[in-house]
Formats: structure tokens, C-alpha cells, sequence
């Protein structure tokens, strides 16, 4: 299906040195769960967005976020048994 969002006057607008540059996306994940009634698509989309992000984040950057929430890791973790 093709876009009809003008992707590059939505890039100019927003920011993207700001934290509040990431609010248009969170925001239109909750307006797509309310839209179709379903939370999990907000969820899913949210989900998505961290991995696209992920990808695109350097090394150092990524340790940066895995050092921030260490606490998940540590209390919510199981790691896969290595045999």
C-alpha cells in the first residue's frame, strides 16, 4: 500500500535532536490500538520501533541503553542455557 504520509515534511517538522522528536511515534502507536480497539498493536508498534532503532544504534550506543536498564536484565533475564 503506498504512503500518503509526506515523510519528508514530517522529518523537518520533528525535531530530531529533541527527545520529544520520538512523541509523534509513540503517539500514533496509541492512536493505531485505539483506532482498531486492540492494545497490542500499540505494544507492536512500539516494539518495532526499538528494534528499528536498534539497528541503526552504534556499539557504544547500545551499551549505553543495555547499562541504563541493567535492572530488567538482572531481575527479569533467563538467559539461555549454554551447554
Amino acid at each position: 500500500m503506498p504512503s500518503t504520509v509526506d515523510k519528508e515534511r514530517l522529518i523537518r517538522e520533528i525535531d530530531a535532536t529533541s527527545t520529544r522528536s520520538l512523541d509523534p511515534l509513540l503517539e500514533a502507536a496509541a492512536n493505531h490500538a485505539d483506532a482498531t480497539g486492540e492494545p497490542d498493536h500499540e505494544v507492536g508498534d512500539i516494539i518495532a520501533i526499538l528494534r528499528a532503532s536498534w539497528l541503526r544504534m552504534t556499539t557504544s550506543q547500545r551499551r549505553a541503553i543495555l547499562d541504563e536498564f541493567a535492572y530488567l536484565l538482572e531481575e527479569h533475564w533467563d538467559p539461555p542455557c549454554r551447554s
